[in-house]
């Protein structure tokens, strides 16, 4: 039986040690310029924060890092619980102006009847007498 030509040249091909370590750096390379380049990205964000540290060291006359990274955490700590108070005042005056808008209806309706003419008002006072008297038997029957 005679060989595949196909499997005789794939043979060859992985005997031949110099054609494996080629494809083998060929990987390497790749994975070399893939982490170059991660390397790269990575120091020009360290130069950045660096950057950024200089000028606040600058601006705020602070020289040490840590000190830096500590006012800062308690200025966020601070701008939260401001945050947080605000949303609380915002909560209260919504329910504030609710209860003003409420309170406003009833002024409102208190103001229709005193235009009501006399007629009006008694028979108002009339229907308001009835109710109450209606409640009275209510609780006493209860």
């Amino acid at each position: 039986m005679k060989p595949d030509p196909a499997e005789a040249g794939a043979g060859q091909e992985f005997s031949n040690p110099i054609v494996i370590l080629k494809m083998r750096l060929q990987r390497i390379t790749e994975a070399n310029k893939e982490k170059r380049k991660l390397m790269d990205q990575y120091l020009r964000n360290v130069k950045v924060i660096e950057d950024a540290f200089d000028q606040i060291k600058t601006a705020t006359g602070i020289s040490n890092n840590d000190e830096i990274v500590t006012t800062f955490i308690k200025a966020q700590e601070q701008n939260y619980s401001l945050y947080n108070y605000v949303h609380m005042l915002n909560t209260e005056t919504d329910q504030l102006e609710e209860s003003n808008q409420g309170i406003n209806d009833q002024i409102n309706k208190i103001l229709s009847r005193c235009q009501l003419g006399d007629a009006e008002k008694q028979n108002l006072k009339d229907s308001l007498q009835d109710e109450i008297k209606m409640l009275q038997e209510e609780i006493s029957k209860a």
